[in-house]
């Protein structure tokens, strides 16, 4: 399960948001906690599927998450001088929408900003496991659907280990595919590494001219039809066509 890049997402966006709610409220003696959750929104009525919250630091010490008025299950808490995170599994639940709430030590609600309901679905592991391997199709192409329905299944599951972690690999792998396919389509900008220009519609110049200077590198890429990219220590600087 790939979280480093949502997690570092989320913790960038709560912190430049605590910061600016602190700016607004610096008159005023108290003001309400912010707390977000990770972007795994749905999952199946047996529960099981993994989810995390990072909330500000002046949340109370031994404040838990609760989904549908159910503590979350196997639940852990870290704190360090900017943050409150708490992650765990989703409890078993009901069709439909179960809101959740952060409470404190006695297991009152916390009023706090940012956290959006839980939907529970009712399909099985195997029918999202089938719905994946549909949408592997050329014809059916949906990478970022395939991952939805591949968050939303517990990874502790017989259905997981025997194909689910396959198969996200598998999307994984086509989602890069994906992203150097629209490179290759898309022209150059200044700015852009070598690595970005090969990647491009350039592709790979017919010959390269490279200069050393006391600055650094300077290269020359040369294309057909007089065309000619300029580098400098590895940036693309200007484009001459």
């Amino acid at each position: 399960m790939r979280l480093i890049g949502p997690m570092l997402l989320i913790f960038i966006l709560l912190a430049v948001t605590i910061n600016l709610v602190d700016k607004c409220n610096s008159s005023k003696s108290k003001r309400e906690l912010i707390c977000t959750g990770s972007f795994k929104n749905r999952g199946p009525v047996g529960g099981g599927t993994e989810i995390f919250f990072l909330c500000d630091k002046e949340t109370p010490p031994g404040s838990y998450i609760t989904i549908g008025g159910k503590k979350l299950e196997k639940s852990s808490v870290d704190v360090t001088e900017t943050l409150y995170s708490i992650s765990g599994v989703t409890p078993a639940g009901n069709e439909g929408v179960a809101p959740i709430e952060l409470r404190n030590a006695k297991g009152e609600a916390i009023k706090v900003f940012g956290l959006d309901p839980f939907t529970y679905t009712n399909e099985t592991n195997a029918s999202l496991i089938l719905k994946v391997k549909k949408m592997l199709s050329p014809s059916r192409l949906d990478n970022e659907k395939a991952k939805e329905y591949l968050n939303q299944i517990s990874k502790d599951s017989p259905e997981w280990k025997n194909e689910g972690e396959r198969l996200s690999m598998l999307v994984d792998k086509r989602i890069v595919m994906d992203e150097k396919r629209q490179k290759k389509s898309e022209g150059v900008s200044i700015g852009m590494t070598k690595q970005d220009v090969l990647d491009s519609v350039w592709g790979r110049p017919r010959s390269i001219n490279k200069t050393h200077t006391v600055y650094g590198i300077h290269e020359q890429w040369c294309y057909d039809g007089n065309n000619y990219l300029y580098f400098e220590n590895g940036i693309l600087t200007s484009i001459q066509n």
